[in-house]
């Protein structure tokens, strides 16, 4: 992929905000899952889900987008 700065002012647009947000959002899921106790913790595991989630949308826009 090809490397862009972010625009100086503004809204961020989609091809720069949301490989950032997967990254986030993956990163999170890492560190819970370093948690040693996530596979018995209800709240632990909703949230890696939620997240998981939220990475198939963003990844659907950016298929979306590329079309």
């Amino acid at each position: 992929m090809e490397e862009h700065k972010k625009p100086p002012i503004g809204v961020s647009p989609a091809w720069f905000e949301i490989p950032n947000r997967i990254k986030v959002l993956s990163e999170a899921i890492s560190r819970f899952t370093e948690y040693e106790n996530f596979n018995r913790d209800k709240e632990f595991t909703n949230a890696i889900r939620g997240w998981a989630v939220e990475i198939e949308c963003h990844c659907d826009t950016l298929k979306r987008l590329l079309d």
